[in-house]
């Protein structure tokens, strides 16, 4: 057993706990720095990071992995929040993150590799641009299948999903990449209608934040899955959000409420407002049962 001394005390995130140490200042030559606390985790500072009232919202953490959830006042101990996959996590001002991981842009990354590997680097708008012109939802995936966990090969792993699903199988990059993001937008929408069951409040709305929140294309087809705007925060969410924390600390602004009322007037923000709710609507039913399938057969 180790000696519980050598740990430092816990503490609340956004803590003030001391002063920089003299040698520190001294090496470094900065003056006297409060060290804060950060306000839980990397994804608890882009929470803290909202450009609003978090009333009503869902948010989003949008990158590699996509993290959605709500903010609350006390965790969600029931079995059904359990048994639908979400967590509880301790956030900043006594909030709490209940959430869902989400696969997100990894699976855009890997494909990306792969083609640069054997074929060809795209840039991010080609991208965008590749996605956009393909037909839409010829085949959809499961993002979080165990099989795009590591592959080998994205965009074959990809493929054999489809075929063991009897989709008929990408034939083009663009079709790839169109069926990566609408499959995370219906994703997000099937998450999206749990997370309602647990609001505190009718959800109208999702916060969407991260380097994902550049996606313009995905942004849209997330407003139009969901049925509600789709409003982007900072794009360093986390960063963002850990300084606004630490002016806290400091006596700069006064709380979350203040900060984020910062953060929407520090950063661009763009809503989109659903517009092709019922192309998603006709899709949503063949891929719950998509979901279903894949989980049967693997």
């Amino acid at each position: 057993e180790m000696p519980s001394d050598l740990f430092a005390p816990v503490v609340e995130p956004g803590s003030v706990v001391s002063d920089l140490m003299p040698k520190i200042r001294e090496e470094t030559g900065l003056r006297s720095t409060l060290v804060v606390t950060v306000a839980g985790h990397d994804t608890a500072s882009a929470f803290a990071a909202l450009p609003g009232n978090a009333n009503g919202f869902a948010v989003m953490s949008s990158g590699t992995w996509s993290l959605i959830g709500l903010e609350l006042e006390l965790p969600e101990l029931s079995e059904k929040a359990l048994e639908d996959g979400f967590s509880n996590e301790i956030g900043y001002d006594g909030t709490v993150r209940f959430l869902k991981n989400i696969c997100g842009m990894w699976l855009v990354e890997q494909c990306l590799n792969a083609w640069k590997e054997t074929s060809q680097a795209y840039s991010y708008e080609e991208v965008l641009n590749m996605a956009e012109s393909s037909a839409p939802f010829v085949c959809l995936i499961d993002p979080d299948a165990p099989e795009f966990a590591a592959p080998e090969n994205m965009p074959e792993a990809i493929a054999a999903f489809c075929e063991r699903t009897d989709q008929p199988i990408p034939a083009s990059d663009g079709a790839v990449l169109r069926c990566i993001f609408e499959s995370l937008a219906l994703k997000y929408r099937h998450v999206f209608r749990k997370l309602g069951q647990y609001a505190p409040d009718p959800l109208r709305g999702l916060y969407m934040l991260g380097g994902g929140s550049r996606n313009e294309l995905l942004n849209q087809m997330t407003a139009d899955a969901l049925g509600v705007s789709v409003v982007t925060g900072p794009v360093e969410a986390t960063a963002a959000g850990n300084v606004m924390i630490q002016m806290i600390a400091d006596g700069a602004i006064e709380g979350l409420d203040e900060g984020r009322a910062l953060v929407g007037r520090s950063f661009e923000s763009k809503t989109y407002v659903p517009t092709e709710t019922d192309r998603f609507d006709a899709v949503a039913d063949r891929f719950d049962a998509l979901l279903r399938k894949a989980n049967f057969l693997s």
